[in-house]
């Protein structure tokens, strides 16, 4: 194949460039995994995932207050099951403790 011009026909536009580019890993694209647990001032390594820990809410926040200064905003949260919060109109969840801890809200 001889060609005496290269051709450009995905490199038009940007949109089409965003397309095709090579990967690259930002902030955004991470997801930051959080996982709860009963307790006061809990924080116990998790051993197949070094570097992440079980957090008891009253650590939680101060741990995630770290996470997103260093520019990781999403997260999943992973909440141990317990008997203390498993009835379905339990208002103070563990689920719902939780959230209120992340967002900086008490119930």
């Amino acid at each position: 194949m001889n060609l005496t011009r290269r051709p450009r026909r995905l490199r038009r536009t940007a949109q089409i460039r965003n397309l095709v580019h090579e990967v690259d890993v930002r902030c955004d694209d991470l997801i930051y995994p959080v996982f709860v647990t009963e307790g006061e001032n809990v924080q116990s390594p998790i051993e197949s995932m070094p570097g992440i820990y079980h957090y008891s809410l009253d650590r939680l926040a101060i741990h995630l207050k770290e996470v997103w200064e260093k520019g990781v905003l999403p997260l999943l949260s992973f909440i141990s099951r317990s008997a203390r919060y498993s009835k379905s109109n339990c208002t103070s969840s563990m689920f719902l403790l939780a959230m209120a801890s992340i967002i900086g809200y008490t119930l």
